[in-house]
């Protein structure tokens, strides 16, 4: 079909070839030249399919440009002729494939133009350039490379990304949701002391409005695609809330649970049972809006870890979420919305959320490179049957921090956090009943973590590099003299053995001793799933770690290194994890899954014995190290939200807070103690973000 000079109408809108002017409903309507030249190449071919590929060649003809111009021309174009991407009727989408001319068409000679002065279109973003003036003027900008391809294979094009500052205030403002309007966006700040929900206009000088004030540490807020509700989930007093956009009070409508997402129809919410560890199993919910008919989805396929961050798509068909198995990175996976189809669509998710984009032909998140840089991914779907479209692309470097929230408006904007975050190890001296004072003992841009202290002093610990554990160092009691155990590759797990000569450490996935003196290293013959929670035994012979059985409830099981089948240990019916034995071998302590809530158990070291509960006070108690007499244990413990180092005594059960730290935007974590018993070293980091826009499509 070969376009002529003339006029071509369908619906309220005339086309006329000759002026190149575009009417709708009388009105004259304003169009960038290469959105009006792909509107008249697919009226020229509006007997057929026109793939992608040949739109781009036709319009951008000698031209090097990415699949998103044709994209964003698209969108304008539909914005512009009154067409819906959800339910098109003019210009519709094959999936994988290209466009459709779907209308039907009047041909007819020039017409007059109206005497109508042209409504203006919004301008479109050059490349590599921010329009969103409103926020253009917060002035903070990162250059930044996004990745694409045509189809399945390495991507081969580039394009600009900027994004600009959209919060600026020192502490924690991040996990926003942009209303379906695009007009508004609630978000999670600390402001108070305590995380609550904001919403603000996308407007210069727009009022923040507070949506609650309980001190609840409200976080992940998700708004209706009505928009007349908001969900989140509280922290402090439990399960998924629901607020009306407008203000009021809020209403739990679930009484455990976190992340929900709604349906396509606003009467629904998908969210997952409360998983707080990779060794506490989660499962997906959904409920009706009013909290009735709470139903668990049961997913066929066989998942292995704890499930979070689940998204529903648009068209009601896919739900995506996380799968964090143990390992370094999380995966992201699909299933129907019934549960009997799921799969796996790619690897490296470290930030918070999984987005659809409008048309559900691809998903964004937070996560990585292969080579572990930080990065916002896209991976293309198909929207028909969930499956993956091409390969996952990096689109922009998130240096020095990770993507924390993820919000996407259906024009292209995004709205996302930035966290960053000062992680390192802390130490504070014990002599007798005087607990000394915390002081930091590294400080370094990387995070810093599980600490294990030699017979004679010396600290091993894991740096992680954009999220990735990488290296395992060794260092002097005082933080000097840095060396690295083996000189590349991934290491986890790292402890000493019992005489100081030589670590365990996994090493690029397999298990090795390390001879501290000669760095060479020696393969250990044993099977573990994850390289999280593993503890040497005692006497070096064999490895404590958990692992999921029936149901995905997990225990704890023993791996001899002399070859014989790893064994369980505990067979606790909620769950029991990240075991510790204690110096002398006759004690074993773990954590206990009860609910939202860990505690700490101990139990005699053999296989089948009774555990008996320790530490059962609300929040969360993280098991690390004994003391060296094997007469008390160390934990990192969260307590209304402030998470402190405790000790136990095994006998008595009196528990000791150790540090005094009141503030909720960070965390401790891996108490080692000393062999000497003179001193515990941790982790303790603290997290800053702010909120930062881009225009992806």
């Amino acid at each position: 079909m070969v376009m002529t000079s003339g006029s071509y109408s369908f619906e309220t809108v005339c086309v006329d070839t000759l002026r190149m002017s575009v009417h709708r409903d009388g009105r004259l309507i304003s169009l960038e030249p290469k959105a009006m030249d792909v509107l008249l190449y697919l009226l020229a071919h509006r007997d057929r399919l026109v793939t992608k590929d040949e739109l781009l060649d036709a319009v951008w003809t000698d031209t090097f440009v990415t699949p998103n111009v044709l994209t964003r021309a698209v969108a304008q174009l539909r914005k512009a002729l009154g067409d819906d991407a959800q339910e098109a009727r003019i210009i519709g989408t094959v999936s994988k494939r290209g466009y459709r001319f779907m209308a039907p068409v009047v041909e007819g000679p020039p017409r007059p133009a109206a005497d109508t002065a042209p409504t203006p279109a919004a301008p479109a973003p050059h490349r590599g350039r921010l329009t969103w003036a409103v926020l253009a003027a917060a002035g903070i900008v990162i250059t930044a490379v996004a990745w694409w391809s045509r189809g399945p294979g390495p991507a081969s094009t580039s394009q600009e990304i900027a994004a600009t500052r959209f919060t600026t205030r020192q502490g924690y403002d991040s996990l926003p949701a942009i209303s379906p309007d695009g007009r508004s966006v609630v978000y999670v700040s600390d402001r108070t002391g305590s995380l609550e929900l904001y919403q603000t206009g996308l407007t210069v000088g727009a009022t923040d409005v507070v949506l609650t004030n309980n001190g609840g540490r409200n976080t992940q807020p998700e708004w209706s695609p009505d928009g007349r509700w908001i969900a989140f989930r509280s922290e402090r007093h439990g399960g998924i809330w629901i607020v009306a956009a407008a203000g009021g009070a809020p209403q739990q409508i679930v009484e455990f649970g976190s992340d929900p997402s709604w349906s396509a129809d606003s009467e629904r919410l998908v969210f997952v049972s409360d998983g707080l560890s990779s060794a506490t199993p989660s499962r997906l919910w959904t409920v009706r809006r009013d909290g009735t008919d709470r139903k668990v989805l049961n997913i066929a396929a066989p998942l292995v870890g704890v499930i979070g961050m689940p998204g529903w798509s648009h068209n009601g068909r896919f739900i995506v979420f996380s799968l964090n198995n143990g390992s370094a990175f999380r995966a992201v996976w699909v299933t129907s919305a019934d549960g009997q189809v799921a799969h796996k669509l790619a690897e490296g998710l470290t930030g918070r959320d999984i987005r659809w984009t409008p048309d559900d032909d691809a998903i964004f998140w937070g996560g990585v490179t292969e080579t572990g840089l930080s990065r916002l991914m896209r991976l293309g779907i198909n929207p028909a049957t969930g499956e993956v479209f091409g390969v996952p692309q990096a689109l922009m470097p998130i240096d020095g921090g990770r993507v924390d929230g993820l919000s996407l408006a259906n024009d292209g904007r995004a709205l996302f956090g930035i966290a960053r975050s000062d992680a390192n190890l802390w130490q504070i001296d014990l002599q007798g009943d005087t607990v000394g004072e915390p002081a930091r003992l590294t400080n370094d841009a990387v995070r810093t973590a599980y600490p294990r202290i030699a017979p004679d002093g010396r600290i091993a610990y894991i740096q992680f590099v954009e999220g990735r554990p990488t290296a395992t160092w060794i260092m002097a009691p005082d933080g000097t003299g840095r060396t690295p155990l083996l000189p590349s590759g991934v290491m986890q797990g790292a402890q000493w053995s019992r005489d100081g000569r030589r670590m365990f450490v996994i090493h690029d996935g397999a298990p090795v001793w390390v001879d501290v003196e000669t760095r060479r290293s020696t393969p250990i013959s044993v099977t573990i799933d994850a390289p999280n929670g593993v503890q040497l035994a005692p006497d070096d012979s064999g490895l404590l770690h958990h692992r999921p059985g029936p149901g995905g409830v997990v225990n704890l099981w023993l791996a001899p290194f002399s070859g014989s089948p790893r064994r369980q240990i505990t067979f606790d019916a909620e769950g029991a994890s990240y075991g510790a034995y204690s110096p002398d071998g006759k004690w074993m302590a773990m954590q206990l899954t009860r609910g939202s809530d860990t505690w700490i158990g101990i139990m005699p070291a053999h296989s089948g014995a009774t555990v008996t509960p320790l530490v059962t006070a609300k929040g969360q108690s993280w098991v690390y190290t004994w003391a060296p007499d094997s007469t008390r244990l160390a934990f990192a413990g969260e307590r209304d939200g402030v998470w402190n180092v405790f000790d136990v005594e095994r006998v008595t059960g009196t528990v000791r807070q150790l540090t005094q730290w009141t503030d909720r935007e960070g965390y401790v974590r891996y108490p080692a103690w000393s062999p000497r018993g003179d001193r515990l070293v941790f982790e303790r980091s603290t997290t800053t973000a702010s909120l930062w826009t881009a225009r992806l499509w």
